[in-house]
């Protein structure tokens, strides 16, 4: 009887040992597994992360004004290939779309000629691409607008790009002197909704202390309609009028801007 409760005894103690054993192995196996996982995820996904860090980088520089040589941005697009590939963060997908619209831009403005049909379908594509994951972003639906008068067959239907833009960021200043500059340069073309929103888009721009950028648009694009937009600011604050026009008369224009004396002309002018 007490060697059968012995026995009892010694099984019991062998078997929590065992499982004692069994837990230890297992836990050791797990920790062991996760650490060689974390090291092959480090070893898969550090060329992404320096990818993509590499392109967010540039696109960045490119909207804060940094100019870049066409072969540095050239040489950026294996990376914009490969990220426009596979699914990748939203922020990623804008880079890629922004480094094309730069590569695009400088390709009109060192041939004085539109860009290459393949070159606007490509950048196209890369906007829809971004806007499909982030559809809130005014600077891109003002890009596809541009990407698509690069083409000889854009029409009226594209003007749908440019109400999402104003739709999405009516305020967003920056975007609003790209925007401005644009749109009244194809003003002639714009149906009544979108010529109304870019003559109130440019005494809005006055109206916000964008002095400089307001006269380069009345003295560039907007000077066929001077009249017209020169009327809307009426509309701005009194102040705004006045630094308006200091900000002309410092840049070399001689404008009159309605409720605004002009000082007596000085002999030495």
């Amino acid at each position: 009887m007490t060697n059968t409760k012995m026995s009892n005894n010694d099984a019991s103690r062998l078997t929590g040992r065992s499982r004692k054993w069994l837990y230890v192995a297992s836990s050791r196996f797990i920790l062991i597994s996760i650490g060689v996982f974390s090291i092959w995820w480090g070893i898969y996904t550090f060329p992404v992360f320096w990818r993509d860090s590499r392109l967010d980088h540039a696109a960045d520089n490119i909207l804060e004004g940094e100019t870049f040589k066409r072969e540095t941005l050239q040489s950026l697009l294996a990376d914009v290939d490969s990220a426009e590939r596979v699914w990748v963060r939203p922020e990623v997908l804008r880079s890629a779309a922004i480094i094309r619209l730069r590569l695009a831009e400088q390709g009109t403005s060192v041939k004085r000629a539109k860009p290459s049909g393949p070159v606007i379908d490509q950048l196209a594509a890369s906007i829809q691409r971004s806007l499909s994951a982030a559809p809130a972003d005014p600077f891109l639906w003002l890009a596809l607008f541009w990407a698509k008068t690069m083409t000889d067959n854009w029409g009226k239907q594209d003007f749908a790009y440019l109400r999402m833009s104003y739709l999405v960021g009516p305020h967003e200043g920056w975007v609003a002197v790209l925007r401005n500059y644009i749109v009244i340069s194809h003003f002639s073309e714009l149906p009544p909704d979108l010529a109304n929103a870019a003559v109130t888009e440019f005494k809005d721009l006055v109206a916000s202390a964008y002095y400089e950028p307001a006269v380069k648009i009345l003295a560039g694009p907007g000077w066929p309609i001077h009249d017209l937009l020169l009327h809307r600011l009426m509309d701005a604050p009194e102040e705004a009028r006045n630094r308006f026009a200091r900000s002309a008369d410092q840049l070399g224009y001689d404008i009159d801007i309605p409720g605004v004396k002009r000082p007596e002309p000085r002999p030495w002018r």
